[in-house]
């Protein structure tokens, strides 16, 4: 009853504030409310279609910004950067994303965008309007973003009036990460004139044939952990006289404890069979365990499963860190501090809890605080020295500390969901409906499947993928199937293109980036660049010995940008000091013949 009279309040005291003075003389948007929101583009929901227009909320706000960009520089290229996840957020201030790239250090109009779905990028909020979050869709918004943004002359307008550019004006390049490389694909396909170049990091794939891609995910994280024992732990352990010592509470962590030279080749087989059997039975369960590590919380509520997996949350986020930071230094060559320490936190806290004897119950409302433990820490067993296990338990606990206060990446929950499934890139409603049996010989789904598990007809007592699948407004009769790179019979794709991957990338492992190549791309138009113990951020290591080369990959950026071909590019004095410092691998070796149009 109050709750009435309020809204009657309200509805009077705006009549009477109509009529005593206050008159809608305006409307205000976005970037009046938010200094951040920046300039935007109206854009259809549905591109192309007769029907827009008689639906309502047909339209939405593309927002869009640009870095240090100056289009009256005619030397300046002008590329779009389009995000990976799906569903990350580019940063407005320092113009990053996971993707390491830094777009401030080389002269180039760079281009960023709110995916639809994303960031400002709002769409109406009932789920009926996920059937527009499709990569096919955010191709148009692309396009519409270049006749924007490189001022393309409308209909009508004159160019000596207005400046615009006739067309084609077309993007110098697309730089995309991970899911981008889906759009840059398809964007390429659709529009071939209206592109340059592409450059491509960490290009996924799900349609690899004779490799299960999942299973070779998870066989690159154990690989990952057991590179960094190994490679840090050849050595004899030799303890200073510093480590022996007590240490108190607020003293800081010993950079000596930098270290695996405890573990031997029986611990490290022990660890790897362990983790092994831990990450398979998580995917026969989960499906991925980046659903885990996504839904955990949720699982944990709704499906307890801290009781049949006693494992923190931030195993699972020491698990995604060796999926995005990749795996040892090669011999002579170094990672930045930071991103090594990323890497320890990671193997010290997976590996003591692996090898933990009594794992904590991490059920209830209150459950026991972590605190690495030198009685049962079966990690630590061969150090015979009780202080130096006291030292190396409070390494192990900055870790847990670090992986605790872990910031998450800034993205659309809703976008990763909703794009990922329809555009064929969640492996893990993939991998359960094949084991139901599913899915049909191409490997592909329909909406009826998604909604029998929206409904409990299929998997009942998965509570929280009852609860995702939910979530997804897609027809009955939607298909959806494992992304293919290939372009379609009607499309052709030759378009000259870099592609960059990471042979420690648990993402794309399997093998993803090859076949985009050999695949998805033509000879003579095509190279590919692998980082050594790179993973999926890219984070690149560089030999020691070769002094200041300033930042490699935006070099090889550059350098590609401004070649003419691509074997000018793979044969360019600068990318080969780049590939040396590097370590990288340049395929092919030797120029490839271009196919036929």
């Amino acid at each position: 009853m109050n709750n009435h009279r309020f809204k009657l309040f309200f509805i009077i005291y705006l009549t009477l504030a109509t009529l005593y003075g206050c008159t809608a003389t305006h409307t205000w948007e976005l970037k009046d409310m938010n200094s951040e929101a920046g300039p935007s583009i109206e854009t259809d929901l549905n591109p192309n279609s007769p029907f827009c227009g008689f639906v309502e909320n047909c339209k939405f706000d593309l927002h869009y910004f640009s870095g240090k960009a100056n289009l009256a520089d005619d030397d300046r290229p002008n590329v779009l950067f389009i995000p990976g996840g799906p569903g990350e957020i580019v940063d407005r201030a320092s113009e990053r994303s996971s993707a390491t790239f830094d777009p401030m250090k080389i002269g180039v109009n760079f281009f960023y965008f709110d995916v639809r779905g994303t960031g400002y990028s709002v769409i109406p909020e009932s789920n009926v309007y996920d059937q527009f979050l499709r990569a096919q869709y955010v191709v148009e918004d692309i396009e519409a973003l270049r006749k924007k943004v490189l001022h393309v002359c409308g209909e009508g307008e004159s160019r000596a009036v207005t400046k615009c550019e006739p067309e084609p004006a077309a993007w110098d390049a697309i730089y995309a990460h991970s899911w981008g490389t889906i759009v840059a694909q398809m964007y390429a396909w659709t529009y071939p004139k209206n592109v340059k170049k592409l450059i491509l990091s960490a290009p996924v794939s799900r349609t690899l044939k004779d490799t299960d891609t999942e299973l070779a995910r998870r066989r690159k994280i154990v690989d990952n952990l057991i590179d960094i024992y190994r490679s840090y732990g050849h050595a004899k352990c030799s303890w200073s006289e510093k480590i022996r010592q007590p240490r108190g509470p607020g003293e800081e962590v010993l950079p000596e404890t930098n270290t695996f030279c405890f573990l031997e080749k029986d611990d490290r087989d022990n660890i790897h069979e362990i983790l092994t059997t831990l990450l398979n039975k998580l995917a026969d369960d989960y499906g991925s365990t980046s659903f885990v590590d996504s839904l955990y919380d949720e699982l944990k509520e709704k499906q307890d499963l801290t009781v049949k997996y006693r494992y923190p949350k931030e195993f699972f986020r020491a698990l995604r860190q060796l999926e995005w930071y990749g795996a040892a230094e090669r011999k002579n060559m170094k990672f930045t501090s930071e991103v090594m320490e990323t890497k320890f936190d990671a193997a010290f806290f997976i590996g003591y809890y692996l090898l933990l004897r009594d794992k904590p119950n991490l059920s209830g409302p209150n459950p026991r605080r972590f605190s690495c433990d030198t009685e049962d820490a079966d990690f630590l067993w061969r150090i015979d020295s009780d202080n130096v296990k006291r030292n190396f338990c409070r390494r192990i606990n900055v870790a847990e500390k670090h992986l605790r206060e872990m910031r998450p990446a800034n993205q659309s929950s809703r976008a990763r969901l909703v794009f990922g499934v329809s555009d064929g890139l969640t492996r893990w409603i993939f991998q359960i409906l094949a084991k139901e049996g599913r899915l049909d010989g191409n490997g592909c789904f329909t909406g009826k499947e998604v909604q029998d598990i929206a409904s409990g007809t299929l998997l009942a007592k998965q509570t929280v993928m009852r609860q995702e699948a939910n979530k997804l407004g897609m027809a009955k009769l939607e298909k959806v199937c494992p992304w293919d790179p290939k372009p379609p019979k009607s499309f052709s794709q030759e378009i000259q293109t870099l592609i960059f991957t990471g042979d420690a990338d648990p993402v794309t492992a399997g093998g993803q980036a090859k076949y985009f190549f050999d695949n998805g791309l033509q000879p003579g138009k095509r190279v590919l660049i692998t980082f050594p113990g790179a993973g999926h951020r890219m984070e690149l290591q560089v030999k020691d010995d070769v002094g200041p080369i300033g930042d490699p990959f935006s070099g090889l950026v550059l350098a590609f940008l401004n070649s003419s071909s691509v074997d000018q590019f793979t044969q360019d004095k600068t990318v080969l000091k780049f590939k040396e410092a590097l370590g990288a691998e340049i395929f092919p070796t030797q120029p490839e013949k271009q196919s036929n149009p």
